[in-house]
């Protein structure tokens, strides 16, 4: 895996059809063994073939996604952060207490509206 480095969007190099194209065959994920295209949902790492093409950053914040139980792993957005900032981002499963040891002086807890997402000091 790459070094992380300083967040700099002028710096990512946002082009991923050619990158993503050598990419053929689903193959078994080198941590778990599971059968993946891109990049592991289980365990949120690129596979073998995109080592050192898939762009490490460090977000300037933590990021905790909560999801829910039943959002299938293949259908979440939120797994690619965790893949691109992965010492930033963890994905934390739903549960009564998910939230119990947040700092709620230091935290903001977005979700989805109808219109935009909404923000809510907690």
């Amino acid at each position: 895996m790459q070094k992380a480095v300083p967040y700099d969007i002028n710096a990512l190099k946002v082009c991923p059809k050619p990158i993503l194209d050598t990419c053929s065959e689903r193959i078994s994920c080198r941590s778990c063994g599971k059968s993946v295209k891109f990049f592991c949902y289980h365990c949120c790492k690129a596979v073998q073939e995109l080592d050192g093409k898939i762009p490490t950053i460090c977000l300037p914040f933590k990021l905790d996604v909560i999801k829910h139980p039943k959002e299938v792993n293949g259908k979440s957005t939120a797994l690619h952060a965790k893949v691109i900032a992965p010492e930033d981002v963890e994905i934390v499963p739903y549960s009564e207490d998910c939230m119990s040891g947040v700092d709620t002086s230091r935290t903001v807890l977005l979700f989805p509206g109808p219109v935009k997402c909404l923000a809510i000091l907690v």
